[in-house]
């Protein structure tokens, strides 16, 4: 090696000429020796002295001085050239020795020593003027004087001085830096991006410096990722950031002004700034979140689409960007950045060209479908939506591209699809009328096929991702383990390791499945090695063993199931072993050590690198006794290769058919084992369900787990074929040995022997012709003489065969075919029918996907018209419309509207009476009841499996139609089979068939239908009923054996008649003493009493009660007011009475059989029905069918209240009374669907909504005052009076006749037989003339009804009674509240609820309910609770949970909750009967049901696919409603066992669609089949729930332009839709059929809100309870102040008191009265588990006075 040299003196008073010299000086101590080039002889340099590099610097010094004068600026830049190739020579070196491999520590080789000198030479040349030098040739490049070319090798020498400077400065300590790389790297993008570089000042032509600027920059961009490229590349990337490159960059590409055509052949600039962004971001997550944050990919996009098209080769470098690395390596790479494949998804329909369309969209598929890791990445980031977005536009797409884009939709919607972009995937299906299908049609349906299909492998629909390096479970300490052995269960799906990352240097690791360690190290271990092999190891004090399942490779991204099984020696020295599962099948079984379990686990990890063992730096050598076997790895086959996905090495079934293999056990000294098998890291794949079992499994529990799945797999069924393309050996070994067999079999029959054959033909001509002549003769003789002996015989049998034929066969032939020709006319008939209603089915499917809030939602809707439903309240309201999808607007029936006699319509003429046939007339009347024969003496035993009962042709009777069909009652269920012809779209499908649970038929009665006594009404739980009718005997026998199948919710058992059921029910009792209102009361006497919704004939009857119809104010305190009670509506007007009591005293038929009568009408009957209701369907059809296909004149329709009660007052004929409607239906006053029901004659006035009184102002205000009229003082004292007319004594006899009450005889219940009319013509004539002419009611009362308490007398009846709390929203002027403490002390109560429908035996009666409490914390508690306290007066008794204060018996929720989610009230709701308790909002998606008398959790279904945001039960408790962060609603049935609650159905009833955003509400009503649900987007959507067709979208209003969110929502008992929404905090009130009806905006955030008949309950987060009026909204009672926020709110069932859950913990009771009120002296009474005085009560210790809110 050289010396340095001496130092040289000279040199500082060295002048020099020209460069040559400096050239000379440079290279004459570098270079002693001469060669040819000096730049590349590199192989001596020494350390250089001190004095030159001076001389150097000053040089560099006077060269900038130059440049930076005009006149001597060539001269200096020349200068400085010589610089730029002394610093290529030193980097050069350097950097080729920075690729040799660093030898084995030795002494120092000359090698060494020679990298040492060029590294120091390096740092000593790199100076602020030398690199000040190096950016002036960048700057002057572009713009050289005199005409000189540019020189492209002075460009790429510069650039290559810059990239060995930072690489030199870059592994260099700060100390011994001149200068900085911010430095550096700061001048270079301000060169980079300078606008004109010098050319200005040059003075040279535009297009030379614009080219020259071009290639400048492209190489400059080309430079930086050279710099990247270093040992210690992260610390250079995070100095790229700091001098923010991302900005210089982007700055670049926007001051890019390439427009001239002589350029065009340059490289686009977006391609060295994809290169660029690639090379700085690579590997690098900080950077890539810099970059989002700074520049943000959609800005990116948007700087390269305004650039020009794309070029290919732009596009993948975007496509590299996303690989980071070569996108067209093999096997393809994985994504490491999606937001670029983003960015070329939006680019694609922007694409001009098609082949570049294709292009990219085949890139993309091939990119995002490479691996499992690759799929997720892109569902993650959103690319489904981008996708969706692409293909809505696809007139620009090309075929191709679409069909690519489809597949790559198909693949990522296997995966994971939010329900959004599922809607959004359903529209691509649609397009406008009359246009065709959409050229997506098939592709779209068939990438939904491929969504659905489940012949895919095992695939997880939640799971754990363990994937990034610090996930994990870390499981809470074991202080004692509680079994004696050890089973981890769990499914894993590992990713495929990473191989596109070649300079990553290779390590080994442990992706850990499991650690359970204690604190001396000692524990299990399970996990992975990098190529997927897995191992089971078990650590001792001194040891650690292993066992490798080597046969069997899991990073392969499929799902398997493992199961690990370390099974203990029975004996104290018995075999401990440890059994390895896969899918099911016992792989492995070795002789593993079994730790002591005597110690706590203290560090226990999932999939987790917690635990980290300590490692000596000795590496130890592999034990001699157990060597490490070598063994190839296997390659997993990924989905980019053209085998099946289904077929590869991960599927069970390959491995089934070989045996466990024996392991072998490897030790190694413990705590080396990081040496050994690598550094613990997490699981790297994903992990579904865990368990950890404290004892053995064995093979049955192992294969019993893995086909059973779990609750969060979706398990799909192998193909067929698997098993065979699994053993190609045996198929080609049985292909082989057949046709062998088959050989070996034909062998075996053959002959032993041959034939020998010697004729002898002579012989055998004359024995055998001989013979045959003396034969013949014979023959023919005999046959002779048998012919003409039996030829009477022959034609005696001829007659017999034909006989024979015509009976055997001819007359059997026409018969079946007769037959074949019927069943040929009814299966075409059938399949006739069956077109209509697969047709009316695809109608149906076609309004759903077009209903308003649906994927294929009309733009312009049409106006959607109403009928009237069948659902009905608890009262028996029928308030519900449903659309009519068949509407009529009847224009044929209004044009054929006969005006003509409405002249004399204010006084028709009586019809005459029916004439009915003498034999038809019943003299004696009995009562409709069974006898005892027709009862089963015994109930038939329930039993498990269902078994058919009875089964009876009969009729479903409905307003509509009468439909044939059949009834079958089995042990569980009553079906109704429809049986007409052509099926018609119901409320409950194509057709009138039905099926019912047997537990939820409440009643069933007797009725009669058109007079005769043949029918039955059933009345289910959720207030469905149907009315049957069956031949006369046949409703016996149906009843009876209904009855002796003792259904477990039927009210009434027994052959009652109605009289006896009214007596039975003890509904007159309440009644009286007010427990039930006047409406329901009236109600329940006409089901009793056979008056039904079903048949027109027998609609329910009411009385009219206001005769004041003029006033403008409605006074009910003034008598006037009301109408007389006591006499029919036929005298209402007293100068009636006179021609109706003359009428019937000479009224006199000369055949004897029709009765005296007052009245030839009825007053009710369909004619009345049909009037009152022709505004609404379907009674505007069936007023047309009965009026002949026309409208009935105008002056006779119901078109006024007020002129309908003076026609009552002037026409004695008119004796038509009301019906229920008038007391609630407020739509069918309104002509809504827009009739043409003409004009008034008189008036000319256009008959179009009702005329309301005066004192009415609306539909909405008439009912409602109507109603508090019915229900007055005044009404209650006398309506028992009307009750006798209708019901009562006074509906016959001689009652009837002194009250001017007799009606006409065929009216009566049991006056005509029709059966007894021979002539089935004249019957049926007489049977329709009956059903049109009206029905009395059964009478139920054959003497006087009683009369009803006074509100004041009853109210002191109640205070008498010891069981007895008043009404808290009758008393609204005396409210208190009570607090009770103890429950959760500090921790907010989110539920306190009294269930309704407690069930109490006749032992347990007057024993407390239940009351349920739920804490923020999960904690559940089940206290007593009864309102009311014998002690003391208007109190309750609340009897604490002791488990709720006891720290080892608390029992809580089930957890954890999900992030963001917290318990309230709205995840939590408790069935009717008190046993069960439903909760949402669990982490894993779940709906959990938890008995509350265990603290068990019984059911766990996970349906939704986010988590579980909101409940609501029905009042029956027989459907439950979840609402989910995924938009959807499900409805659940509610299983029963024994009458009570016991789970969720595993599938829901319904899956219900509609929100834009989160569920965050839901209401339900049973009974008037709607499901209600509220969300973010500000929408309120009503489902139906039996078949879950849309109904209507409400939107409340908004002052803001974003939607407000909707809090709190709730159903009233009669479907009024109450709804809080965030604008303003506003309450909104809408009817159930979405009429808005009232807003008030609130002071106060709504946290709580529950609806009961009259009013509306409110907690707030302000600390207060309001009480508001329900039909107005407005406060009842002014606020009651809290002293904290409040968190639930509920009523107690009988109303008596309201219970608040506050912040604190504290449970608020609210009742009404005084409480200290003391009956008798003094009493002890326990109260929260003490007992206290009444002074001690009173005195304010209990009762809750907290401050005025301010």
């Amino acid at each position: 090696m050289s010396k340095p040299m001496p130092p040289l003196p000279c040199f500082s008073n060295l002048s020099l000429k020209t460069s040559k010299d400096l050239g000379l000086i440079l290279l004459f101590p570098l270079f002693p020796h001469p060669t040819p080039r000096p730049e590349d002889s590199v192989s001596e340099i020494p350390l250089l002295p001190r004095d030159v590099l001076h001389v150097l610097s000053q040089q560099l010094a006077h060269c900038v001085a130059q440049i930076a004068r005009e006149e001597a600026a060539e001269a200096g830049l020349s200068q400085a050239l010589l610089h730029v190739k002394f610093f290529i020579i030193i980097c050069r070196f350097l950097l080729s020795l920075q690729l040799k491999n660093t030898p084995e520590p030795c002494a120092p080789s000359r090698s060494q020593l020679e990298t040492v000198t060029v590294y120091q030479n390096a740092l000593q040349a790199i100076t602020p003027a030398s690199v000040e030098v190096l950016m002036l040739v960048l700057r002057r490049w572009c713009s050289p004087r005199n005409g000189d070319t540019q020189d492209p090798r002075l460009l790429q020498l510069t650039l290559k001085s810059l990239v060995g400077m930072i690489h030199i400065l870059h592994a260099s300590s700060p100390g011994q830096r001149k200068v900085e790389i911010r430095t550096i790297l700061d001048s270079y993008f301000k060169v980079l991006n300078a606008d004109q570089p010098m050319a200005s000042l040059e003075g040279s032509p535009a297009a030379r410096w614009e080219e020259g600027m071009i290639a400048l920059r492209v190489n400059m961009l080309d430079a930086i990722p050279e710099m990247l490229n270093c040992g210690d590349r992260p610390v250079l990337q995070a100095m790229f950031l700091s001098n923010n490159c991302f900005e210089h960059i982007i700055r670049l590409i926007q001051n890019s002004k390439v427009r001239s055509p002589a350029l065009s052949g340059r490289r686009q600039p977006g391609r060295d700034l994809a290169d660029v962004l690639t090379s700085i971001m690579s590997n690098s997550p900080s950077a890539k979140e810099v970059f989002k944050e700074r520049i943000g990919y959609s800005h990116l996009y948007e700087v390269l689409r305004c650039q020009s098209q794309p070029t290919a080769r732009l596009l993948e470098e975007l496509l590299n960007m996303a690989v980071e690395g070569d996108h067209s390596a093999f096997p393809v790479r994985r994504i490491r950045n999606e937001q670029p494949l983003l960015m070329l998804v939006a680019w694609l329909p922007e694409l001009t060209s098609r082949d570049l369309q294709v292009f990219l969209s085949d890139w993309l598929k091939r990119v995002c479908d490479a691996s499992l890791p690759s799929r997720v990445t892109c569902v993650k980031a959103g690319m489904v939506s981008c996708l969706l977005d692409a293909l809505g536009t696809e007139q620009q797409l090309d075929r191709k591209c679409s069909e690519n884009l489809i597949y790559l939709l198909q693949v990522l919607g296997s995966l994971s699809i939010r329900p959004g972009e599922l809607r959004q995937l359903i529209r691509l299906l649609w397009t406008e009328p009359g246009k065709g299908p959409h050229p997506y049609t098939t592709l779209v349906i068939r990438a939904l096929s491929g969504m659905a299909r489940k012949d895919r492998a095992e695939r997880a629909l939640q799971y754990f991702d363990l994937a990034p390096s610090m996930a994990g479970i870390m499981v809470p300490a074991i202080q004692k383990w509680p079994g004696s052995g050890f089973a981890f269960h769990a499914w894993v799906c590992l990713n495929e390791e990473p191989e596109d990352v070649p300079d990553l240097p290779t390590r080994l690791k442990r992706k850990q499945l499991y650690s359970f360690f204690t604190a001396s190290g000692t524990g299990f271990e399970a996990f992975f090695t990098a190529d997927g092999m897995l191992v089971v190891a078990v650590c001792t004090k001194k040891e650690y063993m292993t066992v490798a399942l080597r046969e069997f490779t899991f990073n392969d991204s499929a799902w398997h199931c493992i199961d690990i099984v370390h099974v203990p020696g029975r004996r104290p020295f018995g075999q401990n072993l440890v059994n390895i599962y896969t899918d099911g099948e016992l792989r492995q079984v070795a002789q593993l050590r079994f730790p002591s379990l005597n110690e706590s686990f203290t560090s226990c990890c999932i999939g987790s690198a917690g635990h980290r063992t300590t490692t000596t730096s000795t590496v130890y050598p592999s034990p001699s006794h157990s060597p490490e076997p070598a063994f190839p790895s296997h390659p997993s086959l990924s989905r980019s290769q053209s085998f099946p996905a289904s077929l590869a090495t991960h599927s069970w079934t390959a491995g089934a058919a070989q045996p466990p293999g024996e392991g072998l056990v490897s030790t190694t000294v413990a705590g080396s084992q990081d040496t050994e098998w690598g550094t613990p890291t997490s699981l790297e794949g994903h992990l579904g369900s865990v368990s950890i079992f404290c004892e053995a499994l064995q093979q049955t529990q192992v294969k019993a787990l893995f086909s059973s799945g779990r609750f969060w797999i979706s398990k799909g069924e192998s193909p067929p074929s698997v098993p065979l393309l699994t053993s190609p050996g045996a198929k080609a070994a049985s292909q082989k040995t057949h046709p062998g067999r088959r050989r070996s079999r034909v062998q075996a029959l053959s002959p032993a022997f041959p034939w020998q054959v010697q004729p002898m033909m002579a012989q055998f001509e004359i024995d055998t012709f001989a013979k045959s002549h003396d034969h013949m003769s014979n023959f023919w003789n005999s046959c002779y003489d048998a012919l003409m002996s039996s030829s009477l015989r022959r034609e005696r049998e001829k007659e017999e065969s034909r006989r024979k034929f015509q009976e055997l066969i001819l007359e059997p032939v026409m018969k079946r075919s007769k037959y074949e020709h019927i069943r040929h006319v009814n299966v075409l008939k059938q399949i006739n029918n069956h077109h209509h209603v697969v047709l009316k089915q695809w109608k149906a499917l076609r309004r759903l996907l077009t209903a308003q809030r649906s994927a294929w939602a009309d733009r312009n809707p049409p106006e959607i018209r109403w009928k009237l439903s069948s659902a009905e309240t608890y009262s028996r309201m029928r308030l519900k419309l449903v659309p009519n999808y068949n509407f009529d607007r009847h224009a044929e029936a209004s044009a054929l509207r006969d005006n003509l006699g409405a002249d004399h319509s204010h006084n028709p003429a009586e019809p005459l009476p029916l004439a009915v046939a003498k034999e038809a007339k019943v003299s004696e009347l009995e009562d409709d009841q069974l006898a005892e024969e027709d009862l089963e003496a015994e109930p038939k035993e329930q039993s498990q499996r269902e078994k058919l009962v009875i089964s009876e042709d009969c009729e479903l009777i409905t307003i509509v139609a009468v439909i044939q069909g059949r009834l079958e009652v089995t042990t569980q269920h009553v079906y109704f089979y429809d049986c007409s012809s052509e099926k018609e779209e119901t409320e409950e499908g194509i057709g009138y068939d039905f099926k019912r649970p047997l537990s939820q038929l409440r009643e069933v009665h007797l009725r009669r239908y058109n007079l005769r006594r043949s029918a039955l009404e059933f009345f289910f739980i959720d207030q469905a009923n149907y009315f049957l009718n069956f031949k006369k005997k046949v409703r016996n026998k149906v009843y009876s054996c209904i009855l002796g199948l003792r259904p477990p919710n039927q009210i009434y058992f027994g052959s009652r008649s109605p009289q006896e059921l009214l007596k039975a029910s003890g509904l007159t009792q309440k009644w009286v003493y007010r427990e039930i209102s006047n409406f329901e009361y009236l109600m329940q006497l006409n089901t009793i009493a056979g008056r039904t919704y079903n048949d027109l004939s027998q609609y329910p009857v009411f009385p009219w009660i206001v005769q004041d119809y003029v006033s403008e104010t409605l006074d009910l305190s003034d008598p006037d007011v009301f109408r007389d009670l006591s006499k029919p509506i036929g005298v209402a007007n007293e100068r009636h009475a006179k021609d109706v009591k003359e009428k019937y005293e000479s009224f006199e038929d000369p055949t004897g059989m029709i009765d005296k009568f007052h009245y030839g009408t009825h007053y009710s009957n369909a004619a009345g029905v049909m009037h009152y209701m022709i505004r609404t369907e379907p009674f505007t059809t069936l007023h047309i069918q009965l009026q002949s296909g026309r409208f009935d004149c105008s002056d006779r329709q119901f078109h006024s209240v007020p002129a309908a009660w003076q026609a009552r007052m002037e026409n004695p004929v008119d004796v038509k009374e009301l019906i229920p409607e008038f007391f609630y239906f407020t739509d069918f006053l309104e002509n809504q669907n827009g009739f043409d029901l003409g004009c008034l004659q008189m008036s000319n006035d256009q008959v179009n909504d009702v005329v309301l009184p005066k004192w009415a102002g609306s539909p909405e205000d008439f009912v409602h005052k109507h109603r508090k009229a019915l229900e007055s003082e005044h009404v209650s004292a006398h309506l028992h009076e009307w009750i006798d007319l209708i019901f009562g004594y006074k509906q016959r006899g001689p009652a009837a006749v002194e009250a001017l009450n007799v009606f006409y005889y065929c009216t009566y219940e049991g006056a005509v037989d029709l059966d007894a009319i021979a002539d089935e013509t004249q019957r049926k004539a007489l049977e329709g003339i009956i059903s049109n002419f009206g029905q009395t009611p059964c009478q139920l009362l054959k003497e006087p009804h009683p009369v009803r308490l006074s509100a004041e007398n009853a109210a002191r009846r109640l205070s008498r009674l010891d069981t007895y709390s008043p009404n808290v929203f009758e008393n609204l002027d005396q409210l208190k509240s009570f607090f009770v403490e103890g429950i959760s002390d500090g921790v907010p109560l989110v539920q306190a609820v009294v269930p309704k429908n407690q069930a109490h035996s006749f032992i347990t009666q007057g024993s407390p309910d239940v009351l349920v409490t739920v804490s923020a914390n999960g904690l559940l508690g089940t206290h007593g609770w009864l309102p009311y306290d014998k002690n003391i007066s208007n109190y309750f008794s609340f009897t604490k949970d002791p488990t709720v204060s006891n720290a080892k018996a608390q029992r809580f929720l089930s957890g954890p909750f999900a992030p963001g989610v917290e318990v309230s009230a709205k995840t939590l709701t408790v069935s009717p009967d008190g046993k069960l308790l439903f909760s949402g909002g669990h982490w894993d998606n779940s709906l959990r049901v938890t008995s509350l008398s265990k603290g068990k959790v019984v059911g766990h279904i996970t349906r939704h696919i986010d988590v579980v945001t909101c409940l609501a039960l029905d009042l029956c408790g027989i459907y439950l409603i979840s609402g989910s962060r995924d938009t959807t609603c499900m409805v659940w049935q509610v299983l029963q066992q024994g009458g009570f609650s016991s789970s969720l159905a595993p599938k829901p009833v319904q899956v219900l669609y509609g929100h834009d955003a989160e569920v965050t509400c839901v209401a339900i009503s049973t009974e008037l089949d709607m499901a209600v649900s509220g969300s973010k987007d500000g929408t309120i959507i009503v489902h139906t729930i039996r078949r879950g067709q849309f109904m209507k979208s409400i939107k409340p209003p908004c002052e803001s332009s974003l939607p407000a969110t909707v809090s709190n929502l709730a159903v009233g008992l009669e479907g009024q839709i109450i709804v809080q929404t965030t604008d303003k905090f506003a309450l909104h009130l809408y009817s159930v059929n979405g009429k808005h009806l009232s807003s008030v905006p609130l002071e106060e955030q709504v946290t709580a809100l529950c609806v009961t008949e009259e009013f509306v309950v409110l907690g707030t987060m302000q600390c207060s309870l309001q009480i508001l009026g329900l039909q107005s909204l407005q406060a009842a009672v002014l606020p009651m102040p809290m002293k904290v926020p409040v968190h639930s709110v509920s009523v107690t069932k009988e109303k008596s008191h309201i219970l608040v859950g506050l912040e604190d913990g504290k449970l608020i009771v609210v009742g009404a009265g005084q409480p200290s009120e003391v009956r008798t002296g003094q009493f002890h009474r326990r109260l929260w588990r003490s007992t206290r005085r009444i002074s001690q009560v009173s005195s304010g210790e209990t009762e809750y006075n907290p401050p005025e809110s301010k």
